[in-house]
């Protein structure tokens, strides 16, 4: 029985729909965009095109896995970041577009044409630190994590995006002891508290919780890379860090106590406080 993008896009949303898939509609748009290599958009240029039987067997496939929760960036081997495609996998998180405002931050305080070294603390699949570097072509990055896995995937993406030469991969907990003269350092750590963890959607829960959970109160790495991160930057180098809800204040007192000035909270577009900053002082 032949079937149209139509007639699959409605079929595939309602399904998602009751399996409680949060967006449903958008997420089958995606699906079947994958499917008949085109955007989102592309689907409705298409409206009317039967599907051939392969594209109704692979999209059939695709819609299961969602109905059970599975991420869709790990349905699709990807995620969009900064208008790049990043490949991901059930070793690293899928990018997520909040983290946009913290690599936006991070490209407004590097230098747009000097040379500049900035890290990228437990990088995952590197899409922060590719997005800085595209928009910083005189600067260089290194990016940790502890994942040797998530670092495989991260080396990937750079070589895809041509960014491989300026950047230094190193696998360690936060930051090596011999990185030093850092002009900034961006975080998006884990801030999820235990509690709270709980709570979340079963796709988020379906990625790596290391990536995830940071303890009891959510802010434990992010505080340890604040105390820390003092003796890697350089004098007026900045600190940028993603947090949670209801973390404002304990970041904030982290800042102050270790001595970082100009120090700002930024919303995002749902105008959530999402990224703190300071500086040290020069």
């Amino acid at each position: 029985m032949s079937a149209t993008v139509r007639d699959v896009l409605l079929l595939s949303s309602e399904y998602l729909a009751s399996r409680g898939v949060p967006h449903a509609r958008r997420e089958a748009e995606n699906l079947l965009a994958h499917v008949l290599g085109t955007g989102r958009i592309g689907v409705y240029l298409l409206f009317e095109r039967e599907l051939t039987d392969d594209e109704r067997s692979t999209l059939r496939d695709m819609v299961r896995r969602r109905g059970r929760r599975e991420p869709l960036a790990y349905i699709l081997g990807c995620a969009d970041f900064m208008g790049r495609r990043f490949r991901v996998t059930t070793d690293t998180l899928a990018p997520r577009p909040e983290t946009e405002l913290l690599a936006e931050i991070a490209v407004r305080k590097l230098p747009r044409d000097a040379p500049a070294r900035f890290a990228d603390v437990g990088t995952g699949c590197g899409a922060l630190a590719a997005a800085i570097l595209a928009e910083r072509p005189a600067a260089s990055a290194l990016a940790t994590d502890l994942s040797a896995s998530a670092l495989a995937v991260a080396r990937e993406n750079f070589l895809a995006l041509g960014l491989a030469e300026r950047v230094e991969l190193v696998q360690c907990d936060l930051l090596p002891s011999n990185a030093a003269d850092l002009d900034l350092i961006a975080a998006n750590l884990p801030y999820v508290s235990e509690a709270d963890y709980e709570k979340l959607e079963p796709e988020v829960k379906a990625e790596p919780r290391n990536a995830l959970v940071a303890g009891l109160l959510g802010t434990e790495l992010i505080e340890a890379l604040i105390a820390r991160s003092t003796s890697f930057l350089r004098p007026a180098g900045w600190l940028l860090l993603e947090f949670g809800y209801n973390q404002s204040e304990r970041i904030l007192g982290a800042l102050h106590r270790s001595g970082f000035v100009d120090v700002f909270i930024e919303e995002d577009l749902a105008g959530m406080p999402r990224v703190a900053g300071g500086s040290l002082p020069q």
